[in-house]
């Protein structure tokens, strides 16, 4: 049976001259004012102030790092470090680097569409959703429901149908037991680990047996894990089949692994002169200790190095 696979919102494809907050304001869903969350709040006037993009860094970092700590216990710096440099591209190109969002109480920002899953095409993912965000207390609520909001608090719900959740795009059809069921979407921590330690699996799989697939390879032979993480992607967002995706121009969703060839590139430009964020216009401001532990890490991976001293800073 195949693995349950999560898949890239449709919606969040769309090219990088478009505004964030444009792109935002078609895939949020409102959360019912009573519920607690916890994580870092993208306000789009306001992220450089609240220093958004140092906290949703330091999250996405800490879990990375969480996740492939392995590799450099086993002497695997380039695996690590890929890794790492897979984990800071993932949340961008699934979800624009935004979980939470707070706007103004405006009703032409309220998306009943979004925030009821009245658009989700597979019935079963639409009882999960319902039963997650719409059962009991209400995570997310219909418009009718708020009264006298000064500002709406909401989360991305992405995909083609509103299906995906959070950062990490998690597919309501496939991640309920593990995820949806337990409302980790309420936190960004908890749905960035969730969603990095799935891309893990593939991941390490691919790591260990990269020699079997001459996609991954080198022409010297050794693993080229830029390919690896590229067929990470492919798999996290086709699924376990599709892992040498990327490598096919004439595949279907060869668009799709382009512009996630251009997110990883956006990353590995983040030691150059790039920007950390979806596009210039959302780019978000990073301190110079966030910004040296990735430069580092960046670094590492296009030279085969292994210094440690910044992430250390960050991680630890």
């Amino acid at each position: 049976m195949k693995k349950p696979i999560l898949i890239a919102a449709a919606l969040l494809s769309l090219t990088p001259a478009h505004a964030v907050n444009g792109i935002l304001n078609g895939v949020m869903a409102t959360i019912s004012s009573k519920v607690q969350i916890e994580g870092p709040i993208y306000r789009h006037d306001k992220r450089d102030q609240d220093r958004y993009g140092d906290q949703i860094a330091t999250i996405i970092l800490e879990e990375a790092h969480r996740q492939a700590k392995r590799f450099l216990d086993e002497g695997n710096h380039q695996a690590y470090n890929a890794f790492i440099a897979l984990s800071l591209t993932v949340p961008n190109q699934e979800g624009l680097m935004v979980h939470f969002r707070e706007v103004d109480a405006k009703r032409s920002l309220c998306n009943d569409e979004r925030s009821q899953g009245k658009n989700i095409k597979s019935d079963k993912a639409k009882r999960h959703f319902r039963s997650a965000l719409n059962s009991g207390e209400d995570f997310l609520v219909p418009c009718r429901k708020l009264r006298r909001e000064k500002t709406y608090r909401q989360l991305i719900v992405g995909g083609s149908d509103g299906s995906d959740v959070g950062i990490m795009q998690v597919s309501a059809l496939w991640h309920y037991d593990e995820f949806l069921s337990q409302g980790k979407f309420a936190s960004v921590r908890s749905t960035v680990r969730y969603g990095l330690s799935y891309l893990m699996r593939r991941y390490k799989k691919i790591v260990r047996t990269y020699g079997s697939e001459n996609c991954f390879s080198k022409t010297s032979g050794s693993a080229d894990y830029l390919k690896i993480a590229r067929g990470t992607w492919s798999a996290y967002n086709g699924g376990p089949s599709q892992i040498c995706r990327f490598a096919d121009p004439s595949s279907p969703f060869a668009g799709h692994d382009e512009g996630f060839k251009g997110n990883l590139q956006k990353t590995l430009d983040l030691n150059n002169g790039g920007y950390f964020g979806f596009n210039q216009a959302g780019a978000l401001k990073l301190s110079s200790s966030v910004q040296s532990a990735i430069n580092e890490v960046i670094t590492n991976v296009e030279t085969g190095s292994n210094n440690q001293r910044a992430m250390k800073a960050i991680v630890n």
